[in-house]
């Protein structure tokens, strides 16, 4: 063979084994799709990278190159999306997968897989990029939107979330909201016409006998998504929640799953919980100064940590840091009262406003089971808890009076219980009639270079004692406050508190070190102007 004959030889070689694609496109209004490159139906583009399933191995199976699906913006993609690696298998993937918008952000009304829209069960990772999923109106999914499962492999899967949105269908294939960024008036009117999401918006299930998972996200928007939020009645709303974290077989499970939410995520809207998370899941809150994670009208708590597990071995973990709570009908954080099992926590540089019970609320009660973990700790952070309500007792209409803004009472007395709470550079006001703190059973709270407002308009009752301890120390303050904004958890002013040039404050000083405090908001100093009555006289 001629050495040219031979290097001809092997450009066809090369070119024959480098046909298949590894970025691919769908346009759901592409009638001649070439079923390698081009697609109109995005199951079959997923279908084309698969290792095995229906079919045996896709055409685009083995590239070097990452698997990319690329949407494009000419039309809804309105399909089934089902990757289940474990049943069938009826796509069994060995290669990470991305699915984005092409430059856009693309549009994906999700049908029912049996119950569920989105399916994923994979040892591999997923990326989902700019994309707004919403229900179908054509079999609509009778259960969660998204649903995300760990297999029984030993695999750790990351799924990675950025710019995504999962809302309501608004009744014409578009979404309710792209920002999440409604107020209830507006997703009340919103949803009255909206097809709705049969469940939960995102559901995560793992394991302690298969792999763990880690979902990863920035700018994803859970909002609107659930018809039943227009009721605004938590004892109508049923179990309908932003993001579930939980475990998969018997109750003896335990999660092995983290959730990471960063930099611009958005949870609003919702019938009830905004996250609800099991025994030994890891919830970490992490957005920044400029672009916090917000949770906003919430019908009943922000995060919900449950123990429901007949024998757990790990602490729920719960780590928030620049994030605001608004309009939360009843707490930002709260351990559930019924089992007392094991919880870590931590709030920092957070604003915590309006809710209808205790902002943070910790609880132990029940017997705990052999090797159950009967210890909570949280600590607090230059945060601000405002305008709490009064606590709640399990029923729509019987309240006690324990009250307060941080309240970790206990029912039951339990042995080597105990539950802690240490803060530090807080602010804690709210208004008539509220207790700043409350503090049962063997429960200590410590709290430093803070300010529980006493006086003025946002001013808060004395702390309370159930039978915990509360120490107060350090620098504290009772002075009256004035909040920029109070309103608008997207705002930059959002209770930022307020100095006057030229006036003593003893906010400027209070905090750790003689800092500014300030709780999660910023210190501003404004220029006080006034006219004095005469000078409309002269």
């Amino acid at each position: 063979m001629s050495m040219r004959l031979a290097m001809l030889s092997a450009v066809v070689l090369m070119m024959s084994l480098g046909a298949a694609a590894q970025t691919v496109s769908v346009d759901a209004a592409n009638a001649s799709p070439d079923h390698t490159t081009t697609f109109s139906s995005l199951m079959e583009a997923i279908h084309s990278f698969q290792a095995d399933g229906t079919g045996g191995a896709g055409v685009n199976h083995g590239n070097a190159e990452p698997d990319i699906i690329r949407i494009a913006s000419t039309a809804v993609i309105d399909e089934a999306i089902e990757m289940d690696a474990v049943t069938g298998p009826s796509v069994a993937l060995d290669e990470p997968l991305t699915i984005e918008g092409d430059g856009i952000t693309a549009l994906v009304a999700l049908r029912s897989t049996g119950a569920d829209g989105l399916w994923y069960q994979q040892d591999v990772d997923l990326t989902l990029r700019d994309i707004i999923f919403i229900p179908s109106r054509t079999d609509t999914p009778i259960d969660d939107l998204i649903e995300l499962r760990a297999t029984a492999n030993a695999a750790d899967v990351t799924i990675t979330m950025e710019r995504v949105v999962v809302t309501a269908n608004d009744g014409s294939d578009g979404p309710v909201t792209t920002d999440g960024r409604l107020t209830a008036t507006e997703a009340e009117a919103a949803l009255a016409t909206a097809t709705g999401v049969g469940d939960d918006a995102v559901y995560l299930v793992s394991d302690s006998g298969g792999g763990s998972m880690t979902l990863t996200a920035t700018d994803l928007i859970i909002s609107a998504f659930h018809t039943s939020f227009s009721a605004g009645d938590r004892s109508t709303e049923g179990n309908h929640d932003g993001m579930v974290v939980f475990m998969d077989g018997t109750t003896s499970d335990i999660v092995n799953a983290t959730v990471q939410l960063g930099e611009g995520c958005v949870i609003s809207c919702t019938p009830r919980f905004g996250i609800q998370s099991s025994p030994g899941a890891h919830i970490d809150i992490a957005g920044s100064a400029s672009d916090p994670v917000v949770f906003n009208h919430i019908h009943s708590d922000g995060i919900w940590v449950t123990s429901d597990s007949d024998s757990p071995t790990q602490a729920s973990v719960c780590t928030v840091d620049r994030a605001i709570f608004a309009h939360i009908d009843a707490s930002a954080l709260k351990e559930q009262e019924t089992f007392g099992r094991g919880f870590i926590g931590s709030l920092t540089n957070t604003i915590i406003a309006h809710c209808g019970f205790p902002g943070i609320e910790l609880y132990a009660s029940g017997a705990l089971p052999p090797g159950g973990l009967a210890d909570s700790t949280l600590t607090v952070a230059n945060t601000t808890v405002h305008g709490c309500g009064t606590a709640w007792d399990g029923s729509d209409t019987d309240y006690d009076d324990r009250g307060g803004c941080i309240s970790a009472p206990v029912y039951q007395s339990i042995n080597a219980s105990n539950r802690s709470v240490d803060m530090d550079d807080v602010i804690i006001s709210g208004g008539a009639g509220q207790t700043g703190l409350h503090s049962g059973g063997p429960c200590t709270m410590a709290i430093d270079f803070s300010a529980i407002v006493t006086l003025g308009s946002n001013a808060v009752g004395a702390a309370t004692s159930g039978g915990g301890t509360i120490t107060v120390g350090g620098s504290v303050i009772g002075d009256a406050i004035v909040y920029l904004d109070t309103d608008d958890p997207f705002s930059p002013d959002f209770f930022d508190v307020v100095v006057y040039s030229g006036q003593s404050s003893p906010y400027r000083t209070a905090g750790t070190g003689g800092a500014p405090l300030s709780g999660g908001g910023d210190l501003v100093e404004l220029t006080y102007s006034a006219v004095s009555s005469w000078s409309v006289y002269r």
